[in-house]
């Protein structure tokens, strides 16, 4: 079974999705890479700002599906933090295995979200207040869609989050029957 981490921009998702995949030695793949190896030279933030939303999701959408193509061995995922907004990826996600959400609270994700800049897809004159009503939309939509929820916390290392998504992994039969690497 293939693991998709999905949750808002700077939850963790591709982190602790690599995390787990080293430890487990399972493939891991995030899909920003998927889909800037399609639009090389632009980045992921120059096609959507050029493109838009509808063609980044179909984008994705595609990438992914091309991607998962013949892929039998479990592998971890990371998709992009807009994925609650594209219907068919996460349809495709959760027929190709299970979508983890990564929760993290608003306040921490603002803070992370503005050391990069101001992203395209909030609004140039009030991104505060455009993140909180983004936030509270992908949030409910996350946990609509989500086969697992899972609380992080902002103030603990991705080594210390990561112990916290293996019991909740485990205690909802989704980590691969397989002794981590470091233990065997």
């Amino acid at each position: 079974m293939h693991l998709f981490f999905a949750g808002i921009k700077h939850c963790g998702k591709s982190t602790i999705a690599r995390l787990l995949s080293e430890e487990y030695h399972k493939p891991f793949k995030d899909t920003d890479d998927l889909i800037t190896d399609l639009i090389a030279p632009l980045s992921v933030r120059e096609f959507y700002q050029a493109q838009g939303k509808d063609s980044f999701n179909q984008l994705e959408f595609n990438a992914l599906s091309h991607y998962l193509q013949d892929k039998n061995q479990e592998q971890t995922i990371a998709l992009g933090g807009g994925a609650c907004d594209n219907k068919p990826l996460i349809h495709l996600c959760k027929e190709q295995g299970a979508l983890i959400y990564l929760f993290l609270d608003e306040e921490t994700l603002w803070k992370r979200i503005i050391k990069d800049g101001i992203p395209p897809f909030l609004q140039a004159d009030s991104p505060r207040s455009s993140f909180h009503d983004l936030y509270m939309v992908r949030n409910e939509r996350y946990q609509q869609f989500c086969t697992l929820l899972i609380t992080l916390d902002g103030s603990k290392s991705p080594q210390e989050n990561l112990e916290t998504i293996k019991q909740s992994l485990q205690r909802g039969g989704l980590l691969w029957d397989q002794t981590p690497l470091e233990t065997q």
